[in-house]
């Protein structure tokens, strides 16, 4: 569904499911060029009458929810298309650690740009919710892929190093798979 606006030509959406970790997932992003975009976006939800009259049929099959704002900081490759697996890695870094984190992990990419072995990758910013979270995002084919895949970035010196700088930066991770269901 391509979503018009005066001021906003498309915002992009995506829905993803659960692989793995909380069972019964369901996540909705929406892009945004800013925070200018916020007003308008949340206005679809409540102007639009096909989504005002599916909205409360949603509601009660809804335990619990979540909002947070991230920010798209680098990403390399070509988006894939929906049916893809998204291996999501959050990394909560040390507090005053995320701008060494984040720079360490746009050298990595940097570095693994144009490799036909490495996924579709992005990395992204807390701007709300968890605080100092550094996310990356790897998108697969099918689950034949995951290994392969993650055996390039073992295989590349270079990466293992810069790897061996960030970890003394994060206190935790976790790591969860989806599958991009749907964008427009």
């Amino acid at each position: 569904m391509d979503v018009k606006m005066a001021g906003v030509d498309k915002m992009p959406m995506r829905l993803l499911t659960d692989v793995n970790g909380p069972n019964y997932t369901l996540v909705h992003e929406y892009g945004m060029r800013g925070f200018t975009d916020l007003g308008p976006g949340n206005h679809v939800w409540t102007a639009n009458e096909q989504i005002r009259a599916l909205y409360p049929q949603f509601v009660p099959l809804c335990g619990s929810s979540r909002n947070d704002l991230l920010h798209v900081e680098h990403q390399v490759g070509t988006e894939p298309p929906p049916g893809f697996l998204v291996e999501r890695m959050c990394f909560r870094v040390r507090y005053g650690q995320a701008r060494d984190a984040l720079a360490i992990w746009k050298e990595a990419l940097d570095l693994i740009k144009g490799n036909q072995l490495i996924p579709y990758t992005r990395l992204l910013t807390d701007i709300t919710g968890p605080s100092y979270q550094v996310i990356m995002e790897m998108y697969y084919r099918n689950m034949l892929d995951l290994g392969p895949k993650m055996g390039a970035w073992l295989s590349d010196q270079r990466l293992r190093d810069l790897h061996q700088r960030f970890v003394p930066l994060c206190e935790q991770s976790e790591r969860t798979l989806y599958r991009l269901e749907y964008a427009v």
